[in-house]
């Protein structure tokens, strides 16, 4: 009788505990969606018009890039910077990959780890200037590395500083598609990266069509 009830009590442990990874995974693989608080992050920047130059590539990305009006333009780099950041940290504001192949963060003195949507590194705010703060995130990242209040994961500063990158980018290259910051905007556009970013712009910019 108590070799019945043990077996009982191991099966129903068992049944539980698959039970309860089940519902655990599940939760991980839930999808995030984009906030449409953080479009004023993208459209403040007005890259419309302060973009320059003109990516000599764009119209591989927005065949109408050229005849767009202002506004449609803006448009466009709004879905352009979501699907970045889609393909990049899946809309999650505290995504973070340690970088095991790209030495130590200038600012950090540790690993570089790129972290938030656009999945971004401190030294950043030593490259470009952005608005990151490792004083004020040191010991909120010691204690525990996905904080919600680190400076580098708050969606305004993240996005904010991505587009200067961008920029820098298109200052010096000329075009979207180069040594990139970003896999999904590396010249050799032969990574699951590019396609999966090629395939959310496609669906999201109907006015380039």
């Amino acid at each position: 009788m108590s070799s019945y009830f043990f077996r009982f009590f191991i099966c129903s442990f068992l049944f539980l505990l698959v039970l309860t990874n089940a519902h655990a995974g599940s939760a991980l693989q839930q999808k995030r969606s984009w906030n449409s608080q953080w479009d004023q992050f993208i459209l403040e920047a007005r890259l419309a018009e302060t973009l320059s130059p003109t990516p000599a590539d764009v119209q591989e990305v927005c065949p109408n890039y050229k005849i767009l009006s202002t506004t449609e333009k803006d448009q466009f780099w709004l879905a352009f910077f979501q699907g970045l950041s889609y393909v990049e940290s899946s809309w999650n504001t505290r995504a973070r990959y340690v970088e095991t192949t790209m030495g130590k963060d200038m600012v950090t003195g540790k690993q570089i780890v790129s972290e938030g949507l656009l999945q971004l590194s401190y030294q950043d705010l030593k490259i470009y200037g952005c608005n990151f703060d490792w004083a004020h995130d040191q010991p909120l990242d010691a204690a525990d590395p996905y904080h919600s209040e680190k400076t580098i994961f708050d969606p305004a500063r993240n996005l904010r500083c991505g587009m200067i990158i961008f920029k820098r980018i298109v200052a010096r290259r000329g075009v979207i598609f180069t040594r990139s910051y970003w896999a999904p905007l590396l010249e050799s556009r032969s990574n699951r990266a590019y396609r999966a970013f090629m395939d959310y712009i496609q669906s999201h910019t109907e006015m380039c069509r």
